[in-house]
């Protein structure tokens, strides 16, 4: 049980890395961002959406 759920654990973890790191990218190239929101401030509004997201996963299982 505790192999599987470490398994789980891993690929969680590297599925939102992927997800937020894809992410990460697409903000760093829109032009369309205010200025004083670019960089870290938009990355925390993008984090906390994602595990918003996430957290609603939480019911299914």
């Amino acid at each position: 049980v505790a192999v599987v759920t470490a398994f789980g654990a891993a690929l969680g973890f590297g599925l939102v890395m992927f997800s937020f790191s894809s992410i990460r990218e697409r903000l760093d190239a829109a032009t369309n961002i205010p200025e004083s929101w670019r960089g870290v401030p938009v990355s925390l509004i993008v984090a906390g959406i994602m595990a918003l997201a996430f957290l609603g996963l939480g019911g299914i299982v």
